[in-house]
């Protein structure tokens, strides 16, 4: 176990718990994670399930999250006059999501001349830089990004290495989604692991975090931290309802729009690409929960339903079932926040309910019937007597 030691102001030394918390891919579903943030940062101001937040990873756009948690949270500490109007980091980060309904709206941008991809990505970027300006993975050392290297066919996790790439770039190669939001070549140094060997070089294809895995809970099982916290936002709720398909045009009549109203055809055609990626999403989605339990369980030792019920000590899992949120709406599912606050308020309850449990010393069974054989002894034992008495040969001299 890792513990920190720190004075308690009377000579002596006094540890905490330390926690790592795990932030899945979730697309425009993201927004939960500022929620269940918030209620981890109140867990932290009360001391109750977990002491600290020492370590936060996050995938797609949990790292988004995680990015923005983890700047607000230093500005936190050294200027925390700034905060007054909050209660922690997570609180000031959903003001900032408030200020700005219709970044999501922003994001869907259809550009048909972009290199790759067909979403404009630049609306996100100056997002990313409002967040964490440009700061390096170096000035967040609780910070990791995971973000996947198309080229040589494995996750890096910044933060662990690239100490020196800002942050801002991470976050620009962990949403990019390979043919629908554009992705660049590498152009800043390369970066190397502990041993020396080239994780990351100039003009490889570095792609969404959640390209192996949306959750980041293989990283965080492999450290030494008291309590970990992965919150998985991809468990769908059946039955999923698509956006409406429509009817086919004909070629004359889809020139005639793009000669008389290419406006309205653009936004045609953004709409049919949107629906077919929601498909698309949906059956993945399927696939990663498959993926994410079996992971739960190599990694873990026990079933996923088990884990989020609390059952295991130091693993705390959040995977509410979500509703189906259509990429073709306009503006951030801001109400999302307050739904991830509800699912890591009930996943603390159920987590320390389990831990009260445990306490409670078992009882001693109790035989079955007993209060009957008790009566059955008792008979026995009168007629026994009375059977002594009537009988003189048996009474002793």
């Amino acid at each position: 176990m890792l513990y920190i030691s720190g004075d308690a102001g009377n000579g002596h030394t006094i540890s905490k718990r330390t926690s790592a918390i795990s932030l899945s891919g979730a697309g425009r579903k993201g927004s939960a994670h500022i929620g269940v943030m918030k209620r981890l940062d109140e867990e932290v101001r009360k001391k109750g399930v977990i002491e600290s937040i020492d370590l936060i990873v996050g995938v797609s756009s949990g790292a988004m999250v995680a990015a923005g948690w983890s700047a607000l949270e230093i500005d936190y500490l050294e200027h925390p006059e700034r905060f007054q109007s909050y209660s922690g980091p997570a609180y000031k980060l959903e003001h900032i999501l408030r200020e700005d309904p219709n970044f999501y709206k922003l994001i869907r941008a259809i550009n048909f001349f972009s290199y790759s991809g067909f979403v404009d990505k630049a609306p996100l970027k100056n997002f990313f830089r409002r967040l964490v300006d440009e700061r390096t993975f170096r000035d967040a050392p609780k910070l990791r990004v995971v973000v996947h290297n198309l080229t040589m066919g494995k996750d890096v996790v910044f933060g662990e290495v690239g100490k020196g790439t800002k942050i801002v770039d991470a976050l620009d190669a962990t949403v990019a989604v390979a043919g629908l939001i554009e992705e660049e070549g590498w152009k800043y140094p390369p970066i190397h692991d502990a041993y020396g060997n080239i994780l990351v070089k100039e003009g490889d294809t570095l792609i969404d975090g959640g390209t192996l895995r949306k959750s980041a809970l293989r990283y965080i099982t492999a450290t030494d931290y008291d309590m970990l916290i992965d919150v998985y936002l991809g468990r769908q709720e059946y039955p999923i309802s698509i956006g409406k398909r429509e009817p086919p045009e004909s070629i004359p009549h889809l020139l005639l729009q793009l000669l008389t109203h290419p406006l309205v055809l653009k936004s045609k055609v953004g709409k049919k690409i949107m629906r077919d990626v929601e498909i698309f999403s949906s059956a993945a989605a399927t696939r990663d929960w498959f993926d994410y339990s079996e992971d739960v369980l190599a990694n873990i030792g026990m079933p996923v339903e088990d884990v989020i019920r609390g059952k295991m000590p130091g693993v705390m899992v959040i995977a509410p079932y979500m509703e189906h949120t259509s990429m073709a709406e306009s503006g951030v599912p801001v109400k999302l926040v307050d739904f991830g606050y509800k699912a890591a308020d009930a996943a603390i309850r159920d987590y320390s309910l389990q831990r009260k449990l445990e306490l409670v010393p078992a009882k001693e069974p109790v035989p079955k019937n007993n209060h009957k054989s008790g009566i059955i002894s008792i008979l026995r034992g009168m007629k026994d007597a009375h059977r002594s008495h009537s009988n003189p040969s048996t009474q002793r001299l």
